[in-house]
């Protein structure tokens, strides 16, 4: 059950959710094939026979006339004249039949026995790319209602989000000071003129009245719209202006060229634009923005929502057909209120439809919401949304358990006021004292020794003079955790020089004092090296809780750093060699994701933290599917079963590609780690033969506590491994893989136990 979190904002109550997945797969004949999963009313399969095409109905039911956001849709001289509320029951009783009808009904009943208020949110997910399916995908789902009832979508208690199958997995950025919006208002002089001004005049008011959101309005011309991404990150966009989608390349959004003309932007280039941006959110509140049309010779993301969904963007909110001027303004600003007040995207959408019930026609039912995300509370300031932990007692508390991190955290979340409501606070006791007691809460694992280290806010020094401070503002939040190959030292320096790194550093400025750490480590810039200096500095970004810094401060604990004198004369006392000090900075940068950190806790003390896999499995990807069906046994030794008797790796494989499970390894899903291991270590699936590569993978999925992961990387760690083109040289290190037989041999691996057991006799001392 995945759920938001239950408080109370001015008067509104957040619910939690009991998800029931839907998932609409090809027909066979004349009928679709539908399936419901739920975790509170089971599973259950049906046969879906449309009721009627979007053709058939007339455009006068969705109530939208000469003041709309886009172009019509539809035969309007169409002979079937339903109601609204005949379509609604007409598509409720055609998805929901059977044993499908029982499991929403078993779901919902679960959510009334709930002792919290519960709803029940409809997931209707469906595979674009496969025959058919458009003219599925096309149907205004949002008016489903049973006989008698109001609407699902209208009320919180059942909102209704779609989802595709796209094997591009969701991955929330850290939301690292303000939440930024990139306004887009588009109206150009060749095209029908639109109450724009009011609409943006609504909403700028609610989030000007909000102490920690900023927006950039920006002229809506291909070239400003890149540089104004090219220059800041954003995790809104608002889209206000035309769409259309076109018979022929799909869903467009209409920008203005250098002229001030129409220019039509695809819905797949405009998701290109916004593909590198840390987005949570895309409005786009203008007429068929959220279509996907009937043809079944478009690419399967052709519409705009569509286009960004399959990109990665976790939430869109799109209108499916033409929406008039007025309802589109009440519905925006009924919307971001909402979301001011702290509810979840799918509660603020229910409530924006509430504010068009009474206008003529439906438009309440245009606004559609798609989102891969495992909820609608996308706006805290969590690293990511975790799903509950697997039952293992060796794995780190839950993340719901310790949110938010004390990555960079302001001040206290639990409490019902909205971060983005607050002042921005870096610095002061309380935020100290709840990173501290974060910590004290995640690492209660047995696995996990307390954390005696104090973590103290992130000081930012804000000096407009200084070309360092503006650098570092511009660093991708995710490079302060695991700073590949000194990027971040050599963007900063590409800008500013040592000397001005320092004078931010010394005066306590976090991400300076990394900065500076790495310059004095590696002698960037033309500094000298200095070891024991840089250690300082670390300490310094450590103390803030930068992960890659307590990385450094760990291990130069573990090694401990002789004292230094520079040029000058300047003495620098490097830091004494303190194994507990050591082991905690280190577990601490496991704790805040750094990757580098488990494996020195492991070459250097053979110590290893299982930590839990928190990415997102989704119901509506084939390869996950493929992936979760396999027996949690079969992970700890993968013995081959059944006839012919398969692993792991040949039973995954029957239904899927190598390629989509590779895509799944990429976005961090362990369990898919161990596949692709396996595949470089035997040389299958058309993938080159490589233990180094083979140890890559091997070591996410060990460390999220796969036996079989570990065993196998203590394989490879007892032998040692070349470098191949894409990863180095991996030394012989029996201490590390001793450890690692130790712990799998301690989750059920036999294989590992008998390794550990014989390791001295058949690896003798090189």
């Amino acid at each position: 059950m995945t759920t938001a979190q239950n408080a109370s904002h001015s008067g509104e109550i957040v619910l939690k959710y009991l998800d029931i997945y839907v998932m609409i797969s090809p027909a066979r004949g004349e009928n679709y094939e539908v399936s419901a999963k739920s975790a509170d009313g089971g599973e259950g399969n049906s046969e879906l026979k449309l009721p009627f095409r979007l053709g058939e109905l007339s455009p006068s039911i969705f109530g939208a006339s000469s003041a709309s956001r886009g172009t019509s849709f539809g035969d309007p001289t169409s002979e079937r004249l339903l109601s609204v509320e005949t379509v609604g029951i007409e598509l409720f009783d055609a998805l929901f039949s059977g044993e499908t009808r029982e499991v929403l009904s078993r779901t919902e009943d679960a959510a009334k026995r709930s002792l919290e208020k519960t709803g029940v949110r409809i997931r209707l997910s469906m595979n674009l790319a496969a025959e058919g399916m458009a003219e599925v995908a096309c149907l205004p789902w949002e008016l489903m209602r049973r006989r008698n009832q109001n609407p699902l979508v209208v009320s919180v208690n059942t909102p209704v989000v779609r989802a595709f199958d796209t094997a591009i997995p969701v991955y929330l950025h850290p939301i690292i000071g303000k939440l930024r919006i990139l306004l887009l208002v588009s109206n150009p002089k060749d095209t029908a003129q639109l109450n724009l001004a009011d609409e943006k005049a609504r909403i700028c008011k609610i989030w000007d009245s909000l102490d920690n959101v900023e927006y950039v309005e920006c002229r809506p011309e291909a070239q400003l719209i890149l540089d104004a991404l090219s220059q800041s990150e954003f995790h809104v966009v608002h889209y206000m202006g035309h769409g259309n989608f076109d018979s022929g390349s799909g869903g467009q959004v209409i920008m203005e060229g250098a002229d001030g003309n129409e220019q039509a932007i695809s819905g797949g280039t405009f998701a290109s634009w916004l593909q590198d941006e840390p987005l949570r959110l895309v409005f786009l509140n203008a007429c068929n923005t959220g279509t996907t049309g009937e043809q079944t010779g478009l690419h399967p993301f052709a519409g705009v929502a569509s286009a960004l969904i399959g990109s990665g963007v976790p939430s869109v909110v799109a209108m499916q057909f033409p929406i008039s001027d007025d309802a589109a303004i009440i519905f925006a600003e009924t919307f971001y209120k909402r979301i001011a007040q702290g509810l979840p995207v799918e509660q603020a959408v229910s409530e924006g439809r509430k504010g068009l019930l009474d206008r003529q026609g439906s438009e309440w039912a245009t606004p559609v919401l798609y989102m891969r995300a495992a909820d609608g509370d996308l706006f805290d300031r969590s690293v990511d949304k975790a799903d509950p932990a697997p039952d293992n007692a060796d794995l780190v508390a839950p993340h719901a358990v310790a949110a938010p991190l004390p990555l960079f955290a302001a001040e206290p979340s639990a409490t019902s006021t909205p971060w983005f409501k607050k002042p921005l606070v870096l610095g002061g006791i309380a935020a100290g004292a709840l990173a501290v007691t974060a910590l004290v809460t995640m690492t209660g694992s047995p696995n996990v020794a307390p954390v005696p280290v104090e973590v103290l806010p992130l000081k930012t020094v804000q000096d407009p003079a200084n070309p360092a401070a503006t650098a570092l503002t511009a660093i991708d939040p995710a490079q302060w955790i695991n700073d590949t190959d000194d990027t971040v030292a050599l963007r900063v320096l590409a800008s500013a020089t040592p000397a001005q790194v320092r004078a931010l550093a010394d005066a306590g400025d976090g991400k300076a004092a990394y900065v500076m750490g790495a310059i004095l480590y590696w002698g960037l810039g033309g500094s000298p090296k200095n070891q024991a200096a840089a250690a300082g500095y670390f300490d310094i970004a450590a103390s803030q809780g930068i992960p890659i810094a307590e990385h450094f401060a760990g291990f130069n604990y573990a090694q401990g750093v002789p004292a230094e004198t520079d040029a000058s004369g300047t003495r620098y006392p490097g830091v004494p060699k303190d194994e507990t000090k050591a082991k905690a900075l280190l577990k601490r940068a496991i704790q805040h994701k750094n990757d580098g950190a488990w494996d020195t806790l492991k070459d250097i003390f053979s110590e290893i933290v299982i930590v839990p896999d928190e990415s997102k499995p989704d119901p509506e990807n084939s390869t996950y599917q493929a992936i979760s069906a396999i027996d949690e046994a079969r992970w700890a030794s993968d013995e081959p079963v059944g006839e012919p008797r398969m692993g792991i790796v040949d039973t995954v494989l029957r239904g899927v590609s190598a390629n989509s499970v590779t895509l799944l390894c990429y976005g961090g899903y362990a369990k898919a780690a161990y596949i692709c291991g396996q595949l470089a270590y035997d040389g299958l699936g058309n993938v080159p033969q490589s233990n180094a590569t083979a140890a890559h993978w091997f070591r996410i999925a060990a460390k999220a506590g796969i036996p079989q992961a570990l065993y196998m990387l203590g394989v490879i760690t007892a032998e040692g491994a070349p470098a191949d083109k894409d990863f180095p040289k991996l030394d012989r290190n029996d201490d590390a893989a001793k450890a690692l037989f130790a712990k799998a041999a301690a989750l059920g691996n036999a294989d590992a136990a008998n390794a550990l057991k014989n390791y001295d006799t058949d690896h003798p001392p090189a």
